[in-house]
């Protein structure tokens, strides 16, 4: 993702934060990882978290309704372990904003993506630092079930680093992600 597309995501997200209500839908997060680096370092990362998702303010929700399209301002506080090469956790925090279709099927396509902020015990990768900005970009679909309660399978791509503003060294992390999440 790019600087100027992950600024725009964060900026959209942030001025959606302030207008929305109080969380709709919550539910745990489940995530496993995979990334490769350079020289067989290959990591597999396991994390769990909590997702809240916000309604945009009415105004949006009216531009998005012809459409069929949900828009909404998800946050995921996410624990992860990296193990393979080396063991290690991370936190990170993300709001993201989400686009889910076809409003009133049983089964949606989403996309959703943002930038936030993650801290990594991970060492020998070349970061540079602990404190580093997550962005990600993924998709999937949401399966409905009897009730309100919807599961989500998806696909994410997260690059954790911190743009050059902590240290020279800043090589990244991409992690390629298999996301389930339950509301």
């Amino acid at each position: 993702m790019d600087t100027l597309t992950a600024k725009a995501l964060l900026v959209l997200a942030l001025l959606l934060l302030p207008a929305t209500g109080q969380a709709q839908t919550n539910g745990p997060i489940l995530a496993v990882g995979y990334s490769h680096k350079q020289g067989g370092r290959n990591l597999v990362t396991y994390a769990v978290g909590w997702r809240f998702s916000f309604q945009p303010p009415a105004a949006v929700e009216r531009a998005t309704e012809p459409y069929g399209l949900n828009l909404s301002l998800v946050v995921e506080p996410l624990l992860g372990f990296t193990t393979k090469d080396t063991e290690t956790v991370e936190f990170s925090v993300v709001p993201m904003v989400r686009v889910e279709g076809l409003r009133d099927r049983s089964i949606r396509p989403f996309v959703e993506g943002g930038v936030g902020l993650a801290y990594s015990d991970l060492r020998g990768y070349n970061l540079g630092s602990r404190i580093l900005f997550s962005d990600q970009i993924g998709g999937g679909v949401t399966f409905g079930t009897a009730g309100p309660h919807r599961w989500s399978l998806g696909y994410r791509l997260r690059h954790i680093s911190h743009a050059g503003l902590w240290a020279e060294a800043n090589s990244g992390l991409n992690t390629h992600y298999l996301v389930v999440t339950y509301r």
